[in-house]
């Protein structure tokens, strides 16, 4: 009768198995959106690189992006967006950048993350904000304003990881640019760099410590069963 329960059981979970929906790949991704156009570039060969550029509502915007990570740390970098424009009235331009395969932190871990900015070229009139944010954490924004801002700013901050994979991303909106400004272009870089924090070893050991909490408790009620029985 037990084995029977048993192969039934097995197949139930194989059937479920089956028809349960499948793992999602993990996708690179630098969205593009200025007014009632958008445009999405990924990363179609996993090489953690996009290299790309498109003409969206009169800008036309070269980027440069990529992302790597090893056992404890990960980078999210977009190290070259230029932007130039013929445009004579001003539109925003939000520049999302993210992936969400990062595993170098296990869930209930705490990363660290320091996010910065620099740009060569922010016209007068120009501003702008990047936020950063891991598995649902968003930062507090790094404000662009020309030309006060020509240089490079950092913000730290600490997430919680409740997923695994995570996903980590950088927000630029670029607001203000026209022909009239700065020769019509701006170039701007963003990183995330972010690296797991140590879990305190109490908490390790006590981790480690709950499959014999386990079998001790088996071993306690093995008694009462027998007397019952």
């Amino acid at each position: 009768m037990f084995r029977r329960k048993f192969l039934m059981a097995a197949v139930v979970a194989g059937i479920a198995a089956l028809a349960g929906p499948a793992t999602s790949q993990a996708a690179f991704e630098i969205k593009i959106t200025s007014g009632a156009f958008d445009h999405t570039f990924t990363d179609g060969d996993n090489n953690g690189i996009i290299n790309d550029s498109i003409s969206l509502n009169g800008y036309s915007i070269e980027v440069n992006a990529s992302f790597a990570q090893n056992s404890l740390a990960g980078l999210l970098q977009n190290t070259a967006i230029t932007v130039t424009t013929t445009r004579t009235t001003a539109a925003n331009i939000v520049i999302e950048s993210f992936y969400d395969g990062f595993t170098f932190a296990p869930v209930g871990a705490t990363v660290n993350a320091i996010s910065s900015i620099s740009t060569t070229n922010l016209p007068s009139g120009t501003s702008g904000t990047v936020v950063s944010s891991i598995d649902g954490t968003v930062a507090p924004p790094l404000v662009l304003n020309g030309p006060t801002f020509n240089g490079s700013a950092v913000v730290n901050f600490d997430a919680l990881i409740g997923n695994n994979p995570f996903e980590m991303g950088n927000t630029m909106t670029i607001a203000g640019l026209t022909k009239d400004t700065g020769f019509g272009q701006l170039n701007l870089t963003a990183t995330t760099f972010a690296t797991a924090v140590p879990a305190p070893a109490g908490l390790i050991l006590a981790a480690t410590a709950l499959p014999f909490v386990g079998l001790l408790r088996r071993r306690l009620r093995r008694p009462e069963a027998t007397t019952a029985a």
